[in-house]
């Protein structure tokens, strides 16, 4: 990328990493009950891109889909927290 040129960066990454966030920084705590319709009205985005991002979640292993309930946060083990952290920390600069 050249130095005046702006980086362009997919609305569902965006929701994923403000969603991932959430997550790691304990605002959704394991348990927590996440649907894209309130997910989407929070962040004034449409459904498809927070639905992208729970997807991806899901397949990272933050997140179980139930199905007709919704998406949960499921429990970082101390092994992934571990793992995850440094990798945050590096990305929030």
């Amino acid at each position: 990328m050249k130095a005046n040129e702006i980086q362009r960066v997919a609305l569902r990454d965006l929701v994923h990493r403000n969603l991932l966030n959430r997550i790691l920084h304990g605002d959704l705590v394991p348990g927590s009950r996440m649907k894209d319709t309130e997910l989407s009205k929070q962040m004034d985005v449409s459904r498809t891109p927070v639905r992208e991002a729970l997807v991806r979640l899901v397949k990272e292993g933050f997140l179980e889909n139930q199905v007709g309930k919704g998406f949960v946060v499921l429990p970082l083990t101390a092994t992934e927290v571990r793992d995850i952290y440094p990798i945050i920390g590096s990305l929030e600069i």
